[in-house]
C-alpha cells in the first residue's frame, strides 16, 4: 500500500445471521495489535460462555500486512477462511470479526457453514462505519532531558503525536509520523540535532 491511506471500520457492530435453526452472532471491531485482538477475543468469550465455536479473522499493519483466521474446530476452511475473505473483499485493515456459532440440530455441511459465515460477516461489516484513515510510521529519538523541551516544541510544531519514556540518563520518544512525511521529518529531526536511535 502506497497511498499513506488505509480503511478500517470506526466503531465496533454485531449482526446475527440464522441457518436451519442454527445461529451466527458476527462481532467486528477496530484494533492495531495484538494486545488489542486477544482483548477483542477475551471480551467476546465472556459474552458467549457456552458457545460451541467462536471463530475468526483479522488483518492488522497496512505496510506490514499481519493475518490470522481460526476455524475453531469447524470443518477445515469453512469458518475463518470466510471471515477473513469478507474483511478482504471491503479493503479493511486493523480490525477484527469474530463469528459465534450456536448449533441448531441440523448439519450445514460445509457450503452452508461457508455460506453462513460468510454472511453473518457481512451483515456485521454493513453495519460498521467505515472510514479512511492516515498511515504512520514510528521514529524513535534518544535525547537528554535538557534538550526535551526543545524537541517537543518542535513536535509541536509539525502536528506529530509523541510519547516519551525514560531512557537512562534521557528519554526515548516515539514520534508517530505519516507516511508521505516520514523521510522529510527524519532529516529535519536530524538537522535539529537530534539523534535517531531507530525506525519502525
Amino acid at each position: 500500500m502506497n497511498t499513506g491511506q488505509y480503511k478500517t471500520i470506526k466503531n465496533k457492530s454485531e449482526a446475527t445471521f440464522r441457518d436451519r435453526g442454527s445461529r451466527f452472532v458476527a462481532y467486528s471491531g477496530p484494533v492495531s495489535d495484538q494486545s488489542e485482538i486477544a482483548q477483542f477475543l477475551e471480551d467476546i468469550r465472556k459474552l458467549h460462555p457456552t458457545a460451541r465455536h467462536i471463530c475468526y479473522a483479522y488483518r492488522i499493519k497496512p505496510l506490514d500486512e499481519e493475518w490470522r483466521s481460526n476455524d475453531d474446530g469447524e470443518p477445515a476452511g469453512s469458518a475463518g477462511k470466510p471471515i477473513l475473505n469478507q474483511i478482504r473483499s471491503k479493503e479493511l485493515t486493523n480490525i477484527i470479526v469474530a463469528v459465534v456459532r450456536y448449533f441448531g440440530g441440523t448439519l450445514l455441511g460445509v457450503p452452508g457453514l461457508i455460506h453462513a459465515y460468510k454472511e453473518s460477516t457481512r451483515l456485521a461489516l454493513e453495519e460498521a462505519e467505515i472510514e479512511e484513515r492516515q498511515i504512520t510510521c514510528e521514529i524513535y529519538v534518544v535525547t537528554h532531558y535538557a534538550n526535551s523541551g526543545n524537541l517537543s516544541t518542535l513536535l509541536k510544531k509539525l502536528k506529530l503525536d509523541h510519547k516519551m519514556s525514560p531512557f537512562e540518563d534521557g528519554l526515548k520518544v516515539q514520534v508517530n509520523v505519516p507516511l508521505p512525511h516520514y523521510e522529510e521529518v527524519k532529516v529535519l529531526l536530524v538537522k535539529n540535532g537530534f539523534r535517531i536511535e531507530s525506525q519502525g
